[in-house]
């Protein structure tokens, strides 16, 4: 999630948690959706990996860092069966129904900030730079990698694009991007004046992607100049008509005057999207959302824990005839919340931190047994 989405998010955090219960149209979730969830286990990260915890809460308490320096689960999204989430300074957690797998590359992810989990030919590539403005490690020698694969049959990580590939400085870094399964579109900053500059660039692979590595990256693609109007553009969010079907029907009980911003990814693909729902089109919402379009099922969750299913699970029957399921996770202190989530099987793994503005204290994840949850016995629950 970026500074500006934690920026909107927690200025209206304290209201949010404390209302939940209430009566309003904002709260109406808690009026018709009970706490759901049946079975679920909380996991919270350490220096060396991740340990169980009864609640957040009572994890060991954590000095506050920046959202780009801190332990937390970047964002986390579904390839098929198997769940990815993208853990910034750590690696990668890879979730096979209730296994789970922590893959570490300190030599990629220790110094860098790790962000924009994407899939190419169902590989799980990311982004990874250093932040100026939190960050004095920047070096000027050496290859700085921006563009990383991680192999889930070898449990690896290879650099595909270097920040040399692309003819830029060594004091540049590639900040954001966005692909649409065609073109990637970059956004650079450069710390090498007093005054930090912008820049924006377009690439394309001769071949595939994943073939490319930093040796032969250079003569591997077609880069081109764009502006800063045009990368606007492509990061827009759009108003939530302009949304999937699949997911303005799973979010069709919503109130119309609930307001939040949905970022919905689909299964093994392209840069998430951005759509806002708000009956008065306005920019600032109040909650915030991460949705996945999987083959078989769509599902959404917002930060207060609300989950919203529709479909099969993999190799199990529909539920509830096709019509959409609400549950509640756990309920969380203020100051915590939920974000992204991957489902594998029959367990679904959800982010959670803690937070105040742009920094992170505590942070992990939350696995839910979803044969629990929503199913009983085989049967629908």
């Amino acid at each position: 999630m970026k500074k500006s989405s934690y920026i909107l998010l927690f200025t209206i955090l304290s209201l949010i948690c404390t209302s939940l219960c209430s009566c309003s149209k904002k709260n109406a979730f808690s009026e018709y959706i009970p706490e759901t969830v049946s079975s679920h286990q909380f996991y919270y990260f350490t220096d060396n990996g991740y340990e169980k915890i009864d609640k957040p809460q009572n994890a060991p308490l954590s000095l506050p860092k920046p959202w780009t320096e801190a332990t937390r689960i970047s964002c986390a999204t579904n390839s098929d069966n198997t769940g990815y989430a993208l853990v910034n300074r750590k690696g990668i957690l890879k979730f096979s129904d209730a296994n789970i797998e922590f893959i570490k590359d300190l030599g990629i992810f220790e110094r860098r900030t790790a962000d924009n989990l994407v899939f190419y030919a169902k590989t799980p590539v990311f982004l990874v730079y250093k932040s100026s403005f939190f960050n004095s490690s920047i070096d000027q020698k050496g290859q700085h990698p921006f563009l990383i694969q991680f192999n889930p049959d070898q449990n690896l990580f290879f650099p595909i694009v270097n920040i040399e590939n692309l003819n830029l400085n060594s004091s540049s870094q590639v900040v954001d991007y966005l692909w649409d399964e065609q073109f990637w579109t970059c956004c650079i900053k450069d710390t090498s004046q007093e005054k930090i500059d912008f820049s924006y660039l377009t690439f394309q692979p001769k071949e595939t992607l994943l073939s490319i590595t930093p040796m032969t990256a250079q003569k591997n693609l077609f880069i081109s100049e764009t502006n800063v109007n045009a990368f606007r553009n492509i990061k827009k969010s759009q108003t939530f008509d302009k949304a999937p079907e699949r997911i303005k029907n799973l979010l069709k009980t919503v109130p119309e005057d609930l307001s939040f911003t949905c970022k919905i990814y689909t299964n093994a693909g392209h840069s998430p999207r951005t759509f806002i729902h708000s009956k008065h089109n306005a920019e600032t919402t109040d909650f915030s959302v991460s949705a996945i379009l999987s083959d078989s099922w769509s599902c959404a969750v917002f930060a207060d824990g609300t989950v919203f299913f529709n479909g099969a699970l993999y190799d199990r029957q529909i539920l509830n005839s096709g019509k959409t399921l609400a549950i509640k996770l756990p309920k969380l202190t203020p100051g915590f919340m939920y974000s992204d989530f991957a489902i594998s099987g029959t367990t679904m793994y959800i982010a959670w931190e803690e937070s105040d503005f742009y920094q992170t204290k505590r942070s992990g994840f939350l696995s839910v047994d979803l044969s629990q949850a929503l199913y009983r016995n085989g049967d629908v629950k």
